[in-house]
């Protein structure tokens, strides 16, 4: 079992009773095109699914039906985050073991992990805002009403950018709290004290949930409870510090993963 935390880009590989050091067998585009695909081969065809499942929704529902608000948000945006989440968590539950026995550094699966997030969260703004602006154009062609009167969104620029914004956040936030749960379940230590952090890993999604909850229904993303008035350009700065600083100890504590 290899259990020891790694501290710099070399690695060691053993081969009987030899130990050889050398530098990390693969860099960073290839770490991060291995976790990307990784995801990908199931993430891909869920995101493809649900635009297929989307359109059948809405000729339906215009042919039996009466459309009268957005579909987009409940059958894709509203939930998308979740599933993100999973993907941070498959970058130690499915990767570390991977990387590590054929020898690259810990610090690179943190590093692929990192840009992964990125992506990964881009992707999902970029999805969800691209979903929005189709709907937009379907819906005018039919004069179909978009969105409730009460929680119409601001559409141009500004608010198509303040939707790739939001949900970005919202993706990443999600990504980082499922990278933090699978390194504590694979560290060395006492499993009881695992599962007492989870409450600390779900940090990032839980002030995701607080500050830029999807609500359902009705596309945008707004504040909840006492933080109801609270602006988006305050809420999703302080949800990206928070991410900033979940990353920084994802990766940290990604140092210590064991791989069995």
């Amino acid at each position: 079992m290899i259990g020891t935390a790694d501290h710099s880009d070399t690695f060691a590989a053993a081969s009987g009773d030899d130990i050889v050091v050398g530098n990390d067998p693969v860099d960073l585009g290839t770490a991060t095109s291995m976790t990307m695909f990784g995801n990908l081969i199931w993430f891909g065809p869920l995101l493809a699914f649900v635009a297929v499942g989307y359109t059948v929704v809405v000729v339906c529902v215009s042919i039996w039906g009466e459309i009268d608000t957005s579909l987009w948000v409940s059958i894709a945006a509203g939930w998308q985050r979740w599933p993100i989440g999973v993907c941070g968590f498959l970058m130690i539950a499915t990767f570390a073991r991977m990387f590590v026995v054929n020898g690259v550094t810990r610090r690179r699966l943190g590093d692929a992990a990192t840009v992964s997030l990125v992506l990964f969260s881009l992707l999902s703004g970029v999805y969800i805002t691209v979903g929005f602006v189709i709907e937009r154009f379907v819906y005018d062609a039919n004069d179909w009403p978009h969105m409730n009167d009460e929680r119409n969104l601001t559409y141009g620029a500004i608010g198509y950018g303040t939707v790739l914004l939001t949900y970005t956040a919202a993706a990443a936030a999600h990504f980082v709290s499922g990278w933090l749960l699978g390194v504590l379940f694979n560290r060395d230590g006492d499993i009881v004290v695992a599962v007492l952090c989870i409450p600390l890993a779900l940090v990032p999604a839980a002030v995701c949930e607080l500050l830029l909850t999807v609500v359902s229904g009705g596309g945008q993303i707004e504040a909840l409870g006492d933080l109801m008035s609270m602006s988006l350009w305050i809420s999703t700065p302080i949800t990206l510090a928070v991410i900033v600083g979940a990353v920084f100890v994802a990766r940290r504590i990604t140092l210590d993963v064991v791989v069995k």
